[in-house]
């Protein structure tokens, strides 16, 4: 479809990328493509790339100082880092970890012939699924620096999801299909009225199990509370009831997004070290640990309560069994979280929210967020004296929920990734069924690519919330009857 998309502008042919290793059923979709060439790449690390990264990881001396270093020629290291975890499904790594120089090696392998394809061919743009794991942010590290703009394709809560990416602030800075502040501020009160709604349905939908990826497993329960009021749900836990709640969200941990840009922690686990740590020592709150609810899908060598233990600082807790996200907006004052979607979805409700770390929402202003590692710690002191959000900065919450995370009700519905194998035998039924609203979505696809807009998503809600607006208006219009 994109390439479709993508052709009037860049022109017809396409060339592949595949890896010795690639799996022959991923292999056959990249061939089942118009290709017009294809390159290989070896995953052969030579004594050469053994020795570079020898000598890049050596003068080094911890994985934070990891995290923000280049390798030469600029690459960010904390993408090998971050690839390196989720390959691994383990949520850090010690500098003294002897698998990560076999990745730094494979890093410089990659590096090598990605700049030998480039030189070979004259591309023009290119597509790729995501920035992580080593194989694909080496591609677009080189890509980027060799002016070639890269197009990042994906899927979220059924609609597609497309970034350009053609400067390197894209891969060190927080970069989402996401709007931008000056978006909405440019948003008239019809526009930014349509959104709210748009928002607050989306969200409706999420509490009661019925929208998002992660309603396979259930974050909202089955959309009613587990405890009747505050006093039941911290009686559940030895509580306080005299207290705030504060949920400390948990991570999927080997996927910490370095993607968003890297930040004074250097994975999620180090992030809730710091963070238990501190909340040890500020009793005016109970700190509630909350799993995150897709924690076992990433492997259990890394999960929360391994991290925690069981003997906890006094005023910190365990989420209770049994007890959703419905719980948590009905009885927390706030929440804690390292850079997740949570930060927008409680924002949205009125809940205090801080965020350890920049991303792509907390330039709007809704959140409380750190930019250093002393900032935040300052911050967790202060949770229960934090100002309520206003109106507004609830509004803004739920207008970047729609731009961001709704799926429009104008738009095509995709088949869900987490399908796995099923998703490959449902889709030839798919493309019968839907072939005028995939057409029309291409056609979309290629208004965008012609606009020069840097978020495909994003443009496509900005531009359908202003008809929404434009049909509102026509409804509330007093039409005179003869």
């Amino acid at each position: 479809m994109f390439f479709r998309a993508m052709a009037p502008k860049y022109g017809g042919k396409l060339l592949g990328v595949d890896t010795d290793e690639t799996p022959r059923r991923w292999r056959a979709s990249l061939n089942a493509l118009p290709l017009t060439g294809t390159e290989r790449v070896a995953l052969d690390c030579t004594q050469a790339h053994r020795q570079q990264a020898a000598q890049f990881l050596q003068g080094l001396r911890s994985v934070r100082e990891l995290c923000s270093a280049r390798l030469p020629g600029g690459c960010p290291a904390a993408y090998i880092y971050d690839g390196a975890l989720k390959q691994e499904r383990v949520g850090f790594m010690e500098l003294s970890d002897e698998r990560l120089p076999q990745y730094f090696a494979l890093a410089f392998c990659y590096l090598e012939q990605y700049q030998a394809i480039v030189d070979r061919h004259e591309i023009k743009a290119a597509i790729v699924s995501h920035p992580t794991h080593v194989r694909f942010s080496t591609l677009v590290w080189t890509l980027i620096s060799r002016d070639v703009p890269v197009y990042l394709t994906n899927y979220v809560n059924g609609h597609i999801t497309i970034r350009r990416m053609d400067e390197e602030r894209h891969m060190i800075e927080p970069y989402d299909d996401s709007p931008d502040p000056d978006e909405l501020e440019a948003l008239n009160a019809g526009e930014r009225q349509a959104l709210i709604e748009q928002g607050e349905s989306y969200m409706e939908l999420v509490r009661g199990g019925n929208e998002s990826e992660f309603a396979r497993v259930k974050v909202y329960g089955d959309g009613k509370s587990r405890f009747a009021s505050r006093e039941e749900f911290c009686e559940a836990m030895g509580a306080d009831p005299a207290k705030p709640i504060v949920a400390i969200m948990g991570n999927c941990w080997p996927d910490f997004p370095n993607g968003f840009g890297p930040t004074w922690f250097s994975d999620y686990v180090d992030w809730f070290r710091v963070t238990l740590n501190t909340v040890a020592d500020v009793p005016h709150c109970n700190w509630v640990l909350k799993p995150h609810p897709a924690e076992l899908e990433y492997g259990q060598t890394t999960t929360l309560r391994k991290l925690a233990g069981e003997r906890l600082p006094p005023g910190v807790f365990h989420w209770p069994e049994g007890a959703s996200g419905v719980d948590l907006a009905s009885h927390a004052h706030g929440v804690v979280t390292a850079r997740g979607t949570s930060g927008v979805e409680y924002a949205g409700i009125g809940l205090r929210v801080i965020v350890g770390a920049p991303t792509s929402y907390t330039s709007h202003g809704f959140v409380h967020f750190a930019e250093t590692e002393r900032e935040y710690c300052e911050l967790l002191a202060e949770m229960h004296q934090l100002p309520a959000h206003t109106q507004k900065q609830q509004e803004d919450a739920q207008i970047f929920s729609a731009a961001t995370f709704a799926h429009p009700q104008d738009k095509l519905r995709y088949p869900s990734g987490h399908l796995g194998r099923q998703l490959y035998r449902g889709l030839p039924e798919f493309v019968r069924v839907h072939r005028e609203a995939i057409e029309a979505e291409i056609q979309s696809m290629a208004d965008w690519v012609r606009s020069g807009h840097g978020r495909y998503h994003t443009w496509s809600v900005l531009h359908s919330a202003s008809s929404l607006a434009m049909d509102q208006r026509k409804t509330l219009t007093p039409v005179c009857q003869s």
